[in-house]
């Protein structure tokens, strides 16, 4: 079972980051926004920033395939199924005001260039969000 703790901060990062980006989310408001000791985020991620920042990624991207799977598992034919997703994701942004629905976009383009760490994350993330597209159109019949 994942710490509470950790996952607090996590979760905190993540969603900062999909707002703000990668340079306009500061340590401290992390702690802040996540009501976590300081301490516990040193302690949980001992190098600092770019640690925190490329695990909210990776799991922010594990998140985000899971529910592709299970939204794209509901529906049988991969056209109508890809079809459907991007109409609630469309639906899902305009909701936020264009808040969200890029989870880790801000992060890529912003610090990929400037740390491996990030830049492994976010292209690990995208080929898993890859693959899970390609799995449905290979279960239906596309090569």
């Amino acid at each position: 079972m994942a710490n509470p703790t950790r996952q607090k901060i996590l979760t905190t990062t993540s969603s900062l980051l999909e707002r703000q980006g990668y340079h306009a989310t500061g340590l401290n408001q992390i702690v802040k926004e996540s009501g976590t000791p300081r301490g516990s985020l040193y302690h949980y991620f001992p190098d600092g920033k770019e640690e925190l920042a490329s695990e909210a990624v990776t799991q922010r991207m594990e998140q985000m395939a899971t529910y592709l799977r299970r939204f794209l598992g509901q529906i049988e034919d991969p056209v109508e199924a890809i079809h459907a997703l991007i109409l609630e994701m469309a639906q899902q942004t305009a909701q936020s005001g264009c808040a969200n629905g890029a989870p880790i976009a801000a992060v890529a383009l912003e610090a990929s260039n400037t740390s491996e760490r990030i830049r492994e994350a976010c292209e690990a993330g995208y080929q898993g969000l890859e693959d899970v597209f390609a799995a449905k159109l290979v279960m239906g019949g596309f090569q």
